[in-house]
């Protein structure tokens, strides 16, 4: 028997899958369909057409975020006419974030994955706050955040190399006041304030992000760690503060 409150939220999270179904980073009627029949499932909690659904995806290539084992699960996207399980994937994390894979035999090519991040995951705070998808999957990530009451922000990667590069385009691209110090310290402040504007939720959408990962590794990686210190600040706050890298 499930109770009253878990079935409310089980309600809610199939009805968030089935609207989050219109926003799919494809278009082809093979795999949109057969894709939201497997939200569809994940969200209800089943019935799964294999026996193999649901069970830990361990991502032992490396391919998708590092987390704690058992954070991600796999489930089957059925083939139309395949006689088997086919070899198409969704693998969702916890946190809600959700991939797909056409061939999950082979070991795929990241380029060619498919991430879909959803506008929902970023109105939540969690501490998986930093995200990785490609550009078809950014639509599906903005859908209603401003709506939610969230501050969505735009900066590119393209042209920044250095720290003072990195650090004017947040300012520019934040609103960070006009006594910001242009260094590591004075960036912890400015995130963990932005009185300036005040707003129910903050996303930064960093686009041509594999530029700056490539150029900039050591600027980037300070970048995270004073974001993820920033995150943390506003957890307590019950405010998400998310930070989404475009490749």
């Amino acid at each position: 028997m499930v109770s009253a409150r878990a079935s409310s939220k089980r309600d809610d999270r199939y009805d968030a899958a089935r609207a989050r179904g219109d926003v799919l980073p494809f278009t082809d009627p093979d795999r949109l369909e057969e894709s939201r029949k497997t939200l569809d499932r994940i969200a209800r909690g089943g019935p799964f057409p294999s026996l193999q659904d649901g069970i830990i995806f361990r991502n032992s290539a490396g391919l998708l975020p590092l987390q704690p084992p058992g954070y991600y699960r796999e489930y089957t996207v059925e083939t139309p006419a395949a006689t088997d399980r086919g070899k198409r994937r969704i693998v969702q994390g916890q946190s809600g974030e959700t991939y797909y894979t056409d061939d999950h035999y082979r070991c795929p090519d990241r380029s060619k994955e498919i991430l879909m991040l959803y506008a929902e995951t970023l109105q939540h705070v969690t501490w998986a706050c930093l995200h990785f998808i490609f550009a078809e999957a950014e639509p599906a990530a903005r859908a209603g955040l401003h709506e939610q009451g969230c501050l969505v922000f735009e900066m590119r990667g393209t042209d920044i190399e250095k720290k003072e590069e990195l650090l004017h385009a947040l300012a520019q691209t934040m609103h960070f006041p006009e006594y910001f110090g242009m260094n590591w310290d004075a960036l912890d402040e400015c995130l963990r304030d932005m009185s300036w504007l005040p707003a129910k939720g903050y996303v930064l959408f960093l686009r041509d992000a594999r530029h700056l990962w490539r150029r900039a590794p050591d600027v980037v990686g300070q970048f995270v760690e004073a974001w993820l210190c920033a995150a943390e600040e506003w957890g307590r706050r019950e405010i998400p503060f998310h930070l989404v890298f475009v490749w």
